[in-house]
């Protein structure tokens, strides 16, 4: 009997440490995965976090809120090579919003767009009163071409600061992981559902002292 049980929990401690060994290999390829170049400046600035992250995992820390165990619904929803890249893209743009919450630093472009805004509400409060149309429509095609040609810098300010809402950031991370466990009959749902912590332990790590 004593013999059967030790064969069971060797068989178990072996089945672990071949799950832990594909868990790792998976963190790996998500590593190579976070050294490819981008011209965004925030999304490289994410991949290099997300680097340091999965190397701490990948040490095996022991103290913290998340281990290698965890990645287990990872591991499932990588089961096929285009929800596995699905996987890859979607943890990157969640680490992305995560770190613009404590991203307390403006661009030098953002001050300048700023103050362009500033500067033509003034020019249109004070040219209010006598002021002939012509003038007022030269500002407006000034404004209109000033703008257009911040455009890009717009976009990206939008793109970067829209939403800086961790509990939101958190959920469309799991709608997408979930969407992926229905639309390919992966078994994970449990852990990007309602009562998933995955996607809060991440939260932590990277956003340590917010309350959410």
């Amino acid at each position: 009997m004593a013999q059967d049980i030790d064969k069971r929990i060797d068989k178990q401690n072996e089945k672990e440490a071949e799950q832990n060994e594909k868990i790792r290999h998976l963190l790996k390829e998500m590593i190579t995965f976070c050294t490819y170049k981008s011209d965004n400046k925030n999304i490289v600035a994410a991949k290099a976090e997300i680097r340091t992250f999965l190397e701490y995992i990948l040490l095996g820390n022991e103290e913290g809120e998340i281990f290698l165990s965890d990645f287990v619904p990872f591991l499932k929803i990588a089961k096929y090579e285009y929800t596995k890249y699905k996987l890859f893209i979607d943890f990157e743009n969640f680490v992305v919003r995560l770190l613009a919450v404590k991203d307390t630093s403006e661009r030098f472009e953002f001050i300048q767009l700023e103050n362009l805004k500033k500067g033509f509400s003034l020019l249109k409060t004070a040219l209010t009163y006598k002021v002939s149309s012509e003038l007022c429509l030269s500002l407006e095609e000034l404004e209109k071409e000033s703008y257009d040609r911040y455009q890009y810098i717009i976009n990206e300010y939008e793109a970067f600061y829209k939403d800086r809402n961790p509990a939101k950031a958190r959920q469309d991370f799991n709608n997408a992981m979930l969407e992926l466990c229905e639309l390919y009959k992966i078994d994970a749902k449990e852990a990007f559902g309602k009562n998933g912590t995955l996607a809060t332990k991440i939260q932590k790590y990277f956003l340590p002292n917010l309350k959410d």
